[in-house]
């Protein structure tokens, strides 16, 4: 039986603490949200009330009677609120998602790069087989700014430049599960998009080439280099998020992960980054998690301690970790995700957990 994790630093209320509920504790949620909403949960009913000790209980039973119904009325208000905020961002952190933070050695020297570098297509050279991309650039001719002035132009520029994928490939592309939904399109979530994108990848490859993975996807990126343009994008700015980092805006494509990672990996250094920065969803923290990345604390850019959310097992003489994200402890049998194979095995299976969450500009898988 695997080792549940140790939860003595933990404040347990009635109701446990999950994973994201902690990281809300710990200032982790991108939005300026209140909790954390497992929509899941939400689903399974709650049960009959506990009976209520009468005149004939005995004493020796009436105590523990009295508090199975005090817990259970706790439980059944947080669920009711859960149920009214699970579509408000202002309620629900899992909208926004979770800040989490990679860091990247080997980053060039910004002063090597040239004065009009945010202007021109991105150059890189993937390893291990030094395939070359070229990242297009939205910073031409319309200049990024740090607020939303110049978002629905920039937006207009990407429509004009990839028509076709404005208008149909961009939801296609984030489909997801059995039922091929998706979560998210361009015409809600363009502009939007636009103003937090400096670089993008638009990638389509069918069978036919062994070298390259076989899907479709997108990746956009933004450079957060100065104060001005972290706080006009309202991003944190303390710690970690001091330093320059490469903000991954949004990636859809199902069994890209890796390779969009790769991709993202190169670009932070051939930025001079030190580091890329997410807000995962919830149903890809456990891929994110087995890729480096570490929840992080948006307030001080500090790394938040979650240990005793985390396994190590050995499965077939190969080493695991896994992020047991929904642990709680009135329910211990939780569900538990494999890290290494969140994303590659099971990303559409459990993105469907999760289609039915409005989603803003976020990071998901």
């Amino acid at each position: 039986m695997a080792q549940l994790p140790n939860l003595s630093q933990l404040r347990v209320a009635d109701t446990g603490v999950t994973l994201f509920e902690y990281l809300v504790e710990k200032r982790a949620n991108k939005g300026n949200c209140t909790r954390h909403v497992d929509t899941e949960k939400l689903k399974k009913p709650l049960g009959a009330r506990p009976l209520e000790p009468d005149q004939f209980t005995p004493d020796v039973m009436a105590d523990s009677m009295r508090e199975n119904v005090r817990r259970y009325d706790v439980k059944k208000q947080k669920r009711d609120d859960d149920l009214v905020g699970q579509h408000d961002q202002y309620v629900n952190c899992a909208i926004d998602g979770y800040f989490m933070y990679k860091s990247v050695p080997n980053a060039v020297e910004v002063s090597t790069l040239a004065p009009d570098y945010l202007e021109k297509p991105l150059k890189l050279t993937l390893p291990p087989d030094r395939t070359r991309l070229e990242l297009p650039t939205l910073n031409d001719p319309i200049k990024r700014v740090p607020g939303p002035g110049k978002d629905a132009e920039r937006a207009r520029a990407f429509e004009d430049a990839n028509s076709e994928w404005a208008k149909g490939v961009f939801t296609e592309a984030c489909k997801f599960g059995p039922k091929g939904e998706s979560i998210i399109n361009w015409e809600s979530y363009g502009q939007e998009l636009s103003g937090a994108t400096d670089w993008y990848y638009l990638y389509h490859q069918e069978v036919g080439d062994a070298s390259k993975p076989k899907g479709t996807g997108h990746l956009f990126i933004q450079l957060f280099d100065t104060l001005e343009m972290k706080e006009g994008k309202h991003m944190p700015t303390k710690g970690e998020f001091s330093k320059r980092y490469l903000y991954i805006g949004l990636v859809c494509g199902q069994g890209l992960g890796k390779y969009f990672m790769n991709i993202a990996e190169e670009a932070s250094r051939a930025l001079g980054c030190e580091g890329i920065v997410l807000a995962t969803m919830v149903n890809s923290a456990g891929f994110y998690h087995s890729q480096g990345f570490k929840f992080m604390d948006k307030t001080t850019g500090s790394v938040i301690n979650v240990d005793q959310y985390i396994e190590q097992r050995v499965d077939n003489g190969r080493a695991k970790t896994i992020l047991l994200e929904n642990y709680d402890t009135d329910d211990p049998h939780g569900r538990v995700r494999d890290a290494d194979e969140a994303l590659v095995n099971n990303a559409s299976r459990r993105a469907t957990r999760w289609r039915r969450i409005p989603v803003r500009l976020s990071y998901f898988g």
